[in-house]
């Protein structure tokens, strides 16, 4: 384990379509419409397939805050309360990879990866809440969120 810092870290705030988000390289609308059969039949947060994971939100989430961390070795464990977590794995086969709410909007990021290789993935839900939209003068439900690569 390191106790250093991510190596590239980036933060947004995504308006999630059909209440999911894609983290993953390439085509991530492909990655999304492949495995949108499998998000709807799991209770996981996640599906997913070999460059991308497709994640879903509690019903009726309208913004999730997502914090994308990639790190050179494993990372200290993480000690911040959450409320859910998903684990798996993807071998992203391009850079750079992309944080999409499904089809590009103004809120993607993108990331450029150190390597090109299989990735541990970590997900955690850190928060669940509803929130003052101040544009619209809405309450709306929202996530946290914080994605660990390694």
């Amino acid at each position: 384990m390191t106790s250093g810092a991510p190596t590239v870290a980036v933060e947004s705030e995504l308006s999630p379509e059909f209440n999911r988000f894609v983290l993953g390289t390439g085509d991530t609308l492909q990655i999304a419409d492949q495995l949108h059969p499998q998000a709807g039949a799991a209770t996981a947060l996640g599906a997913v397939a070999p460059e991308g994971i497709l994640f879903t939100l509690s019903p009726g989430v309208v913004e999730v805050d997502i914090r994308v961390e990639v790190w050179d070795e494993e990372p200290p464990s993480f000690t911040r309360e959450y409320l859910d977590t998903f684990t798996s794995e993807i071998t992203p086969t391009q850079n750079p990879l992309q944080l999409t709410s499904i089809s590009p909007g103004p809120s993607d990021r993108s990331l450029d990866l150190p390597e090109i290789r299989r990735y541990k993935v970590e997900a955690y839900v850190l928060s669940r809440e509803t929130r003052r939209d101040e544009d619209f003068d809405l309450d709306v439900r929202a996530e946290q969120w914080v994605i660990r690569l390694w």
